[in-house]
């Protein structure tokens, strides 16, 4: 995609973004066993240099947005507060004035000047620093004052703030959610309505990148509906960003509950015309990524449930993926499809979408380990879910003698010390004891 040149903001301390490229990540099936080198895509980076405040405006591009692991799923749990292992941090010298003027701090005027400071010395300082100053309570302050002032530019820097320091930086996440400023930057993308600005989506979109827990409680805020209505949006930088952030949240809830049960957001998404506005950003054909991921986003909302007629358009963008992405694409792809499988309904559109015929045509193609357990996992799950005349398809493409010898890599696996291979027979047998059945 060209890069999007976007005017910086004079009197703040941004550089602007391109366009994110979204390669979303579902968790990986529970009934998968992966190889530990698995590569896998992750969730959008955008990355900023802040330039000083008040400086000359420039335009620059962002590099091209990668993903992080989402790895497995963990087993469903309750929802929980956030938590973060202790971790020790002290403030480096030079931020020690800046952030206690900024926490004495009364309003945005007197507050600007040290936050702007900060904010140009962050991206010098490696991770520990940077968790130092959201450990210091600064965003318990900026909350409070940004409140009162939502969209002045106070607030643009606040979401700077939030994605130097937040980026790459897990740990950071949880008390940005704690003191507050994470709702206060939601409640600001609400009431900008069109005027949202791409750096609070951007901030909002590293929040999604935390645990389970931490993007749930981005729902209790009441992330969703703000970055549903911002798919509308005609930046494709916001569209981008939020349709990712979604896609993050909306796999937690899968992560925190039963794989048996239907998604736990479907209903009030679907009862506030959520997945037409999802769906619609499909329909769009803007970016290729951003169809991909509401394709993977609309896939794990119908865990167990049946594909609205005016949905199943993304399955052919899914099965498109398995047949050309990179490995890492096609294995994303094979754990999106296999959340429709639950419902018998959804076979018959997963099968006139071909699929079948492109799991043929991959394993002629020498895919790596992990798309081979992704695609026993998903021909499981298929089969398990399915009516004989599932399994009797499934037999076309992979005859049960054939089955047998991939399952004897577990074997082969386990002499040579072979992980990888162990994990590839693990999956074959699984789909092995399901056609017996």
């Amino acid at each position: 995609m060209p890069p999007t040149k976007v005017k910086a903001k004079v009197a703040t301390p941004l550089s602007p973004l391109a366009a994110p490229k979204p390669k979303p990540k579902p968790a990986t099936p529970k009934s998968v066993s992966t190889p530990k080198a698995a590569a896998s895509a992750a969730s959008p980076k955008a990355k900023t240099k802040p330039a000083a405040a008040k400086a000359k405006p420039k335009t620059t591009t962002a590099p091209k947005i990668k993903q992080k692991t989402q790895g497995s799923a963990p087993a469903p749990s309750p929802h929980r507060a956030p938590t973060r292992p202790n971790v020790s941090t002290k403030l480096s010298p030079e931020l020690l004035g800046p952030v206690d003027k900024v926490k004495q701090a009364l309003s945005a005027q007197s507050a600007q000047r040290p936050l702007n400071t900060i904010i140009e010395k962050l991206p010098t300082l490696p991770p520990i620093n940077k968790l130092a100053v959201v450990d210091s309570e600064i965003c318990k302050a900026l909350a409070k004052i940004l409140r009162s002032e939502l969209l002045g530019e106070f607030g643009h820097s606040c979401s700077l703030l939030v994605h130097i320091v937040a980026e790459d930086n897990p740990d950071a996440i949880y008390p940005i959610l704690k003191e507050g400023l994470s709702r206060v930057l939601i409640e600001r993308l609400d009431a900008s309505k069109q005027d949202a600005d791409e750096d609070t989506v951007i901030a909002i979109y590293d929040l999604s990148q935390g645990t389970t827990d931490e993007k749930i409680q981005l729902v209790e805020q009441r992330a969703l509906p703000v970055l549903v209505r911002l798919l509308e949006h005609p930046n494709l930088t916001i569209t981008n960003a939020s349709i990712i952030a979604l896609h993050n949240i909306i796999l937690a809830g899968a992560q925190m509950s039963p794989d048996n049960e239907p998604h736990p957001f479907l209903d009030k998404m679907e009862d506030s015309g959520s997945l037409s506005r999802i769906f619609k950003l499909w329909t769009r054909k803007a970016d290729e990524d951003s169809e991909r991921t509401v394709a993977s986003t609309l896939s794990i909302l119908h865990r167990m449930k049946l594909l609205d007629d005016e949905f199943k358009p993304i399955i052919a963008t899914v099965v498109a993926e398995v047949a050309n992405g990179e490995d890492n694409e096609k294995s994303d792809a094979l754990q999106a499809l296999t959340y429709l499988t639950g419902v018998p309904e959804n076979h018959k559109a997963l099968l006139d979408a071909n699929i079948l015929q492109t799991i043929d045509q991959l394993f002629s193609s020498k895919p790596s380990n992990n798309v081979i357990c992704n695609v026993f996992a998903f021909l499981t799950s298929l089969a398990r879910a399915g009516v004989p005349t599932t399994k009797q398809a499934i037999l076309q493409i992979l005859p049960m003698a054939a089955l047998d010898t991939w399952r004897k890599k577990e074997d082969e696996g386990k002499a040579a010390g072979d992980e990888d291979l162990i994990a590839v027979g693990n999956n074959a047998h699984a789909l092995l004891l399901e056609m017996q059945k």
